[in-house]
C-alpha cells in the first residue's frame, strides 16, 4: 500500500516541463528540421502565398516538437493567425512522422495548442484554422476547454461509379479529357470561373500554379468546355479549382472529375474535394458516392463571435 501511495503521490515529469508555446515566423522556421509530405507543407509553397506566414510552436526541453502553420495579418495592434485560403487544411509539422495512437503521440501537441489559443486574445492575438484529419481528435482540445467547430471535406478512397453516374458519363464519351498547359488553364479559368472566388485566391492560384508543385491540369473537350486543377500529394490528389464555359456540355464537369477520381484511386490515393457545404455543389459531388471526413475548426472566441 505504501508503494503504491508513493507511485501514485510522484510528480508528472512532464508537469514539470511542460510543452511550452509560441509564434515563429516564416524566416525562422526555414531552418527547422521538419517532416514535410504534402506539396502544401513545404516553405515553397508558403512563400508563393505572397503572405507573411509562420507557425504556433510547440517546444518540449527545448526541443521543437510541432508546428502548426498559418498566414499572419496585422490589424492595429491585433495579430490575425489564420488558415490562408488556398490549403485544404492548416498543416501541422513534426520533426519526425508520428506512428502510435493520437492520445499518445498527438494528444501532448494539441493540449499546448489549445491552452496557446485560450490565453491568445489575451495578448491581442486571434487564431483561425481548420486541424488536419490525423490531428482532428477532440479529447484534449476539451478536455483544456476548447470548443472547436466541425469542418470536413468529402473524400473517395474508392470509386465504383453507379449506373446513373455511368449513364451521364456515356453522354459525354465524345468529349476528349486532355491535359493543358498552364497559362492556357489559368486565363480560361480567370475568365469562367464561379462568381464570388476571392481575389487573393485568384493570385495565389496564379503563383502555385506555375510553381514547382505536382500539378495535374486537365480540359474536357476541345475547345475546351471546362478545366480542372488537381494537386498530387503522397496520400491524396486535391481537387483545388475548376472552371466551366456557360455553354458547355451538361455532363463535361462530370466526366473531368471522373477521370481524375478514378486515376487517383487506382494509384492508391485518396481523392479530396476539399469541401463543400455549398447546397448545389453538396449535390453535384454526390453523384461520386463521397464520404464525409470530418475535420476540427479552431478558433479563438473574440474571432469567433466577430465571424458570427
Amino acid at each position: 500500500m505504501l508503494d503504491m501511495v508513493v507511485r501514485f503521490s510522484l510528480p508528472n515529469p512532464k508537469a514539470l516541463h511542460p510543452m511550452k508555446t509560441c509564434w515563429m515566423d516564416g524566416e525562422e522556421l526555414q531552418g527547422s528540421p521538419l517532416n514535410h509530405e504534402e506539396p502544401f507543407e513545404s516553405w515553397d509553397w508558403w512563400e508563393a502565398l505572397g503572405e507573411p506566414w509562420g507557425g504556433i510552436a510547440c517546444v518540449e526541453e527545448g526541443q521543437l516538437r510541432a508546428v502548426w502553420l498559418l498566414a499572419e495579418r496585422r490589424l492595429g495592434p491585433f495579430r490575425l493567425w489564420r488558415m490562408p485560403l488556398s490549403v485544404p487544411y492548416a498543416p501541422i509539422l513534426t520533426p519526425q512522422s508520428l506512428s502510435g495512437p493520437a492520445y499518445a503521440t498527438r494528444a501532448p501537441i494539441l493540449r499546448a495548442l489549445a491552452n496557446f489559443l485560450r490565453k491568445a486574445e489575451w495578448h491581442l492575438r486571434l487564431i483561425a484554422g481548420t486541424l488536419p484529419p490525423e490531428w482532428s481528435y477532440l479529447p484534449p482540445l476539451w478536455q483544456e476547454g476548447l470548443r472547436p467547430r466541425a469542418a470536413g471535406s468529402f473524400v473517395i478512397h474508392h470509386f465504383e461509379p453507379t449506373s446513373a453516374l455511368r449513364r451521364k458519363l456515356r453522354q459525354a464519351e465524345a468529349l476528349p479529357v486532355w491535359p493543358i498547359p498552364a497559362e492556357k488553364a489559368l486565363a480560361f479559368w480567370h475568365t469562367h470561373a464561379p462568381k464570388g472566388i476571392h481575389p487573393k485566391f485568384r493570385r495565389q492560384m496564379e503563383a502555385l500554379v506555375q510553381g514547382p508543385f505536382p500539378w495535374e491540369i486537365l480540359a474536357v473537350g476541345e475547345p475546351p468546355h471546362a478545366v480542372g486543377f488537381f494537386l498530387w500529394g503522397q496520400k491524396r490528389v486535391w481537387y483545388f479549382a475548376s472552371a466551366h464555359h456557360p455553354h458547355s456540355h451538361p455532363q463535361a464537369g462530370t466526366k473531368l472529375l471522373a477521370t481524375l477520381i478514378q486515376k487517383a484511386t487506382q494509384a492508391g490515393k485518396t481523392f479530396d474535394f476539399m469541401g463543400s457545404v455549398i447546397p448545389s455543389i453538396e449535390r453535384f459531388f454526390w453523384q461520386f458516392r463521397p464520404l464525409w471526413e470530418h475535420r476540427l475548426f479552431l478558433i479563438t472566441p473574440l474571432l469567433r463571435w466577430l465571424s458570427s
